[in-house]
């Protein structure tokens, strides 16, 4: 197919994408052709610009930086809007607005611009003036001056619309004459309201340019006034009629005379006269001030010559949409300007969070880069997906970057998937016949065999890659890898098999046991051919080389090598500080040796068996070693998390990876990576000459992760073994890899691009207006408008509105989510997340024994609290973002001032293990923590004095949480139960029975009636508070729940999960709404804004991701409103004081604790409090209600609480009794029944008349 401009032909399909349907002139500046997209099915004009012009403007990248200035001009509808520019057989091409009427040039000539008689044509030549004023005064302003204004660079659509074109494309000419005279350099463009000016004569046609084009001196703004001018005057003389435009003054004068020689056109106005006999004044400062002024003089003309007023209005410009940003990204990524292109798309995704174009070209660039890793990138685009389900461009993307990791299989699966409309596309086709193509030798999971135990310590691979040696238990395994039979085992140790190897010829198998010896055996028979004892300790590694030479490494430090004919030890090394990992034997008689002591150290066996090199840098044990086939690289994996790879030479660093265990391909090509945590499901393929990370296997790997992991010698297979499986993977390191294109959006004409503009902008102002006169089911109704704009769904100033009617309007249904921010700063995993009750700051803590604040805004770390001596396992921000606190497994809670990041307070008092969980009350007096050692504690946040241990738990508790009104807690166990306590009392109302295994994460409902958990049994439950009945249970998740959250209006339930996975559940139906892959495989910590707006998660990879969760919104308030009572009750129970205070220079009593938990008195609260109850209550449905409504309830409850008060007393004299009698078992029907009405007076709404009454039963029975 033709590429060469000069071949072009009407029928030629270039780059099987554009279609040339006509050609449409050729000029000096080269042709211009009208071709078909054919994906997007719109014309466009393509400019293909003649060689002398690029080699005059100073080469292909001159020009083209030179065409961008036209792609930066952006949306308005009186110039031609310029897409992108791209190279087609290694020259520029620009891409353009197809404008279907013709230029001004062409109306002139063809005599259409004077059609339908004199007066209409001095209508349409006076509308055009104006219209070309405009264009031109756009230009201008964003700082743009064309230098090349005449009728033939004016466009004209068929309903008469002006369009300026040829913007920066007129400056070619004389570029590189500026650029090589040093006294005419191009100075800066300057907007100011005196002048804009560049230097030199700029590009210019003779005919048209002004004095100071002719003489060279700078140019400004009025240099395009002078050429508008002589246009004008063109249009109305009917030709052109001199040679150069600096006789301008002349021609106008003479025709103003003598008229012009054809009696159909139209006479020039004397005040139109006038004004052209101010734009070709000599001197530039006497002219107009700009072509605003002359539009507007133009328009007063119009209406005096008319009689009319002119009817169009000066237009608004255009807003740049992420369509737009994202193909001016893949022009400057084109031109080699990689940084500014991923500023435009970091724009695009701004303007539309997941836009699949520049989530795609953006990941893509980031990845070949090495700024991200390929999981990431699918994994973006998978909720690209997931946010435009009925899009199939997303899903082409996806397999596009399949083949590009030569992951054929998911390529074909996704393509396979696209609906059959859209799967006839070319692109489509062409993509599923590459894929299927390329699919017998792409990286695959060829097979896969199950083992009895989960020991497996130790495994390696025959050099012929048939057979697979284990080490478990105190047994060798030999597996046939294509069938996945065991065709031997070998016995004889009697300790754990730590290490394994194979013999070149494949005769023969060396492990290293617990037992402290080594073991050859002959794999033929199975039987052990020689036994080698000398270590005092485990030996941890061994490796065999084809010299008939081994090395051990052991945990006595020390490394021997050994002679496998004759069971002698040759040599003993010593110099490491701990125990020695790893070790490996060079063909070149090299050992490396990695150790305990965080150290590499490299040792020549034959000579001296002295150590060469050390190297030192990994800040953990070093547990994996490699050394490549020629000696002159190493690789380690450490506990740090990192594996490194060495240049043997310098013992210099050259490169990291993130993973534990690695090992070099023999042509050391590539390195395979991988992680033993548990929970990390992924194996790594990275290409060392550049750190690129080639493919990441996944989804195949067990939770526990993987143990080890090895490279065949033909580089084509690689062996892991992880839980209780082996498998292997064809990672064909060798094969050429296939390039992914970026991908432009597609183009919609200016015109619709400025329509949707002004619809957008017109329905947020009608949304605005309407929210601020509270007309709140308005306000939803125009942003629910304006978001179904095409590439408005997302716009910022549309979800910030949307998000102000989430405490107005009740939830109705959940919509969409999507990952909006990522927080990176951390350097292991994040443990515990909460968000402010503002939303506006994110706490985190992490097993990097620190806690983060960050700005929700902008992901910005504003603060690092330091000080914990482990993992940071809970954090929680304080109501009113003055207080942090935290729980460790250093067994402390500390609270931290925000503002300074100072540790105010250390609490210590728990025993045998870590703090679990932590929260403060409200007020910040209180605070509760659960931990190891079976209890919870609550603690006095003033004296760091611990009021209350809870017991009852048989096991660790690992979560807790305080009710809305401060008065109970909740906890999760891994005992399998959750259990509600009273905290002024401190005994256990109701223990929760149902799950199966240990409950890692609870919540209570913001009114108190409904309980939520999530346990290692994989499941939610929810618990109805007054009963235990558990009312709902949830199934999904494949692996144990981490984290749950309810909704504030009790209507969904959030829960992240160790399998990677966040799951939105309806809470009436049980339903599973939506599953949200989040990217890795252990979701640890989840929150939820007050306005279930924002989901906040912490994971195994160390980072935050901040999720924005679009719900429809319903456009009636809720009918029955008496469900505002619970929330009302707990505003006042936490504004009435309490009945007493602690003291401060003794223990206080049980009874004055509980005293000074429980609230007597008559509430109070400020403008403040109320507001906060208002933003409660929008929170849970009822924004709606009008403040002086609420007031009312709140003043008419109050008039009743002395009873309250009353209740209360009774409550805590109550609770005493039952801690009192909890022994006697006599009285534990008593207890029981007690407990029973307690329970129901608490959490369910009876009117205050019923809960005198059973008060006043309670007394009665109590005496």
């Amino acid at each position: 197919m033709p590429q060469n401009f000069a071949q072009w032909k009407v029928g030629d399909i270039i780059l099987d994408l554009y279609k040339v349907t006509d050609i449409l002139g050729e000029g000096g500046f080269g042709k211009v052709y009208k071709v078909r997209h054919q994906g997007w099915n719109i014309d466009l004009a393509v400019k293909s610009p003649k060689p002398e012009i690029v080699e005059a403007a100073g080469g292909v990248e001159n020009f083209e930086r030179e065409a961008e200035t036209w792609v930066n001009l952006g949306l308005h509808p009186h110039t031609v809007s310029c897409y992108y520019v791209r190279r087609i057989d290694r020259s520029p091409v620009v891409f353009a607005e197809y404008v279907a009427g013709g230029s001004l040039s062409d109306w002139i000539y063809s005599r259409s611009l004077y059609a339908g008689g004199t007066e209409t044509s001095l209508k349409r030549i006076l509308d055009i003036a104006i219209q070309f004023a405009w264009g031109l005064h756009y230009a201008h302003q964003q700082g743009l001056i064309h230098q090349d204004v005449k009728p033939a660079n004016v466009m004209m659509t068929a309903e008469g619309v002006v369009k300026v074109t040829d913007f920066g494309l007129a400056n070619q000419r004389t570029l590189s004459v500026i650029a090589n005279d040093q006294e005419r350099q191009v100075q800066t463009i300057t907007i100011s309201e005196v002048t804009l000016m560049v230097a030199g004569s700029g590009a210019m046609t003779p005919a048209y340019c002004s004095p100071e084009q002719a003489n060279g001196n700078n140019l400004t703004r009025r240099t395009d006034l002078w050429s508008w001018a002589l246009s004008v005057l063109e249009m109305f003389q009917g030709e052109l009629t001199w040679r150069h435009g600096t006789v301008a003054a002349g021609v106008l004068e003479y025709y103003l005379e003598s008229g012009s020689e054809y009696l159909q056109l139209p006479q020039m106005p004397i005040l139109f006269a006038q004004l052209l006999r101010r734009c070709f004044r000599e001197n530039p400062d006497e002219r107009p001030h700009d072509m605003l002024e002359v539009a507007n003089e133009l328009q007063e003309i119009y209406q005096q010559v008319t009689g009319e007023v002119y009817p169009q209005q000066h237009p608004q410009t255009g807003k740049d949409i992420a369509d737009s940003l994202n193909n001016r990204a893949v022009s400057l990524f084109d031109l080699g300007k990689q940084e500014e292109a991923l500023q435009l798309w970091e724009q695009a995704l701004q303007v539309h969070p997941q836009h699949p174009e520049s989530t795609f070209n953006r990941g893509l660039v980031l990845w070949r880069s090495r700024g991200i890793n390929d999981d990431t990138l699918v994994e973006a685009l998978n909720d690209a997906q997931r946010s435009h389900p009925g899009d199939w461009n997303v899903k082409y993307f996806l397999s596009l970057v399949h083949l590009e990791r030569d992951d054929c299989k998911a390529a074909i699966e996704i393509l396979e998937s696209i609906q059959e409309q859209e799967a006839q596309k070319e692109e489509v086709r062409a993509a599923l016949a590459l894929a299927r193509e390329r699919l017998p030798h792409s990286r695959r999971l060829l097979n896969s065999f199950k083992i009895d135990t989960n020991d497996i310590k130790s495994v390696c691979m025959s050099a012929d890659g048939q057979f697979a040696l284990s080490g478990s238990g105190s047994n060798l395994k030999l597996w046939d890898i294509r069938t996945g039979e065991c065709v031997r085992i070998f016995e004889g140790h009697t300790g754990s098999v730590n290490s394994v190897c194979l013999s070149a010829d494949n005769q023969f198998a060396l492990s290293g046991s617990s037992d402290e010896t080594l073991k050859l055996w002959d794999i033929r028979t199975g039987e052990c051919v020689r036994a080698f004892e000398g270590h005092t300790d485990s030996v941890n590694s061994v490796c065999i080389n084809q010299y008939a030479y081994a090395v051990s490494g052991s945990s006595d430090k020390t490394l021997k090598l050994w002679d496998i004919r004759t069971g002698e030890c040759v040599r003993t090394f010593e110099g490491h500080t701990d125990s020695v990992n790893s070790v490996y034997l060079s063909s070149r008689g090299l050992i490396l040796s990695g150790s305990s002591d965080k150290t590499l150290k490299l040792w020549y066996s034959w000579r001296t068996g002295k150590c060469v090199h050390t190297f030192e840098g990994h800040t953990g044990s070093v547990n994996s070693v490699y050394l490549s086939a020629n000696d002159t690289l190493a690789l380690s994996g450490s506990s740090d998390k990192t594996l490194k790879l060495w240049e043997v030479r310098t013992v210099r660093c050259v490169r990291t990876f993130e993973g534990y265990i690695g090992c070099l391909s023999a042509d050391i090509a590539v390195s395979i990576t991988a992680h033993t945590s548990i929970g990390y499901r992924k194996l790594k393929l990275w290409e060392i000459a550049t750190g690129l990370c080639l493919y990441t296997f996944e989804g195949h790997i067990s939770r526990y992760g993987v143990w080890s992991v090895c490279v065949s010698a033909d580089n084509q297979f690689a062996l892991c073994w992880h839980g209780k499986e082996i498998r292997i993977w064809a990672v064909n390191c060798q094969k050429n890899a296939y390039l992914a294109p970026m991908v432009l959006s597609r183009i919609l004409d200016t015109q619709t691009n400025l329509s949707l503009n002004q619809t957008y902008t017109q329905g947020l102002k009608a949304a605005q207006m309407a929210l601020d006169r509270h007309d709140y089911i308005a306000a939803a109704q125009h942003i629910r408008k304006v978001r179904s704009l095409r590439g408005y769904n997302r716009a910022l100033e549309a979800l910030n509105i949307w998000k102000k009617l989430y405490v107005r309007l009740p939830c109705k249904t959940f919509l969409n989510v999507w990952n909006t921010l990522t927080f990176e700063g951390h350097t292991d995993s994040i443990s515990s997340v909460c968000l402010s009750a503002d939303s506006q700051f994110a706490l985190s803590g992490s097993s990097d024994k620190t806690l983060k604040l960050w700005e929700v805004a902008t992901g910005r770390c504003l603060r690092t609290f330091e000080g914990h001596k482990k993992y940071v396992q809970s954090v929680y921000l304080s109501a009113d973002n003055q207080f942090v606190l935290s729980g460790s497994d250093d067994d402390t809670l500390k609270l931290w001032e925000v503002a300074t990041g100072v540790c105010l307070r250390t609490f210590e008092g728990h025993r045998r293990g870590s703090v679990q969980l932590v929260c403060l009350s409200t007020d910040n007096k209180f605070a509760l923590s659960g931990g190891y050692d079976r209890t919870l504690k609550l603690w006095e946040v003033s004296t760091g004095r611990c009021l209350h241990t809870f017991e009852g738990h048989t096991d660790v508790v690992y979560s807790v949480c305080l009710s809305a009104d401060n008065q109970f807690a909740l906890s999760g166990s891994r005992d399998k139960t959750l259990k509600l306590w009273v905290l002024s009392a401190g005994h256990c109302l109701r223990t929760f029975e149902g799950h199966t295994d240990g409950v890692n994460s609870v919540c209570l409902s913001a009114d108190n009636q409904f309980a939520l958990s999530g346990s290692s049994d994989k499941t939610l439950k929810l618990w109805e508070v007054a009963t235990g009945n558990c009312l709902r249970t949830f199934e999904g998740h494949t692996d144990r729940v981490n984290s749950v959250c309810l909704t504030a209006d009790n209507k969904f339930a959030i829960s992240a999960s160790q399998d990677g996975t966040l799951k939105l559940w309806q809470i009436s139906t049980g339903l599973c709404l939506r599953t949200i892959e989040e990217g890795t495989d252990n979701v640890y910590s989840l929150a939820l804004s007050t306005d279930n707006y924002f989901a906040l998660t912490g994971s195994g990879d160390k980072t935050l991701k901040l999720w924005i969760l679009d719900w429809e919104l319903q456009d009636q308030p809720l009918a029955e409103w008496e469900g505002i009572v619970p929330y009302l009750q707990n505003f006042l129970t936490l504004h009435a004081p309490y009945a007493t205070s602690l003291p401060k220079n003794r223990q206080p009593s049980e009874e004055e604790i509980g005293l000074a938990l429980t609230h007597y008195g008559i509430p109070t609260w400020s403008k403040e409090d109320f507001q906060n109850l208002l933003y409660t209550l929008g929170c849970v449905g009822y924004g709606w209600l009008r403040p002086e409504t609420v007031q009312q309830v709140l003043e008419r409850i109050v008039t009743h609480w002395k009873r309250r008060n009353l209740l209360n007393l009774v409550h805590f004299q109550i609770s005493i009794k039952i801690k009192k009698i909890r022994y006697d078992l006599q009285a534990s029907t008593k207890i029981r029944k007690i407990r029973h009405v307690l329970l129901i007076i608490y959490f369910q709404t009876f009117t205050q008349i019923k809960k005198i009454k059973i008060v006043r039963l309670l007394i009665d029975f109590l005496k």
